[in-house]
């Protein structure tokens, strides 16, 4: 039934999300996840594709670089927007603290099928523990290659004294 209903649902979806910070103190780099995530909408009727799915390791075999997301069709295992629109849509996410930035490794979306669905050109904006946000850059994410594990995909993502990151979507890969 979720299936059926998924391919009714206009919108955005995003995997997951870590990040790659630079001690300060040790001059060492370490792959973390934020703390909490938010977005502008989420699909809660039934609750799935809720924001934290991006930051809970749901799904993530493996670590940093070489970890691999499944594209099971467990809606639990990444987050997706209201439905009513694609540009727009933003994921924020708190990491805590505040890090000297290095890279986003990101996580497609890879359900079978439904892979135009993930996200295709978004907005990285940052904001220190003022959250007031400034654009980074304008990126894109490469279509999920919709195998069995999906690989990490690697963004630059060099900001100092950042608490804050935000992803605000432009477009996907066209599914409706």
């Amino acid at each position: 039934m979720h299936n059926k209903m998924m391919k009714k649902l206009y919108g955005v979806s995003l995997l997951t999300l870590s990040l790659l910070a630079v001690h300060a103190a040790r001059g060492e780099s370490y792959v973390f996840a934020p703390v909490s995530a938010s977005a502008s909408t989420s699909y809660t009727d039934p609750a799935w594709g809720l924001p934290v799915s991006m930051i809970n390791g749901s799904g993530l075999t493996g670590e940093g670089y070489t970890a691999t997301h499944t594209n099971a069709s467990e809606q639990n295992l990444f987050w997706h927007s209201d439905g009513t629109t694609v540009s727009g849509q933003w994921v924020e996410f708190d990491l805590g603290a505040a890090y000297d930035l290095k890279n986003a490794l990101i996580w497609q979306l890879a359900q079978i099928g439904l892979t135009t669905r993930g996200v295709k050109v978004f907005t990285i904006s940052v904001a220190g523990g003022d959250h007031l946000f400034s654009t980074l850059s304008t990126t894109n994410l490469n279509i999920a290659t919709g195998s069995a594990n999906e690989p990490v995909q690697v963004r630059p993502l060099v900001a100092g004294d950042i608490r804050y990151v935000r992803f605000t979507i432009q477009s996907n890969y066209g599914d409706n």
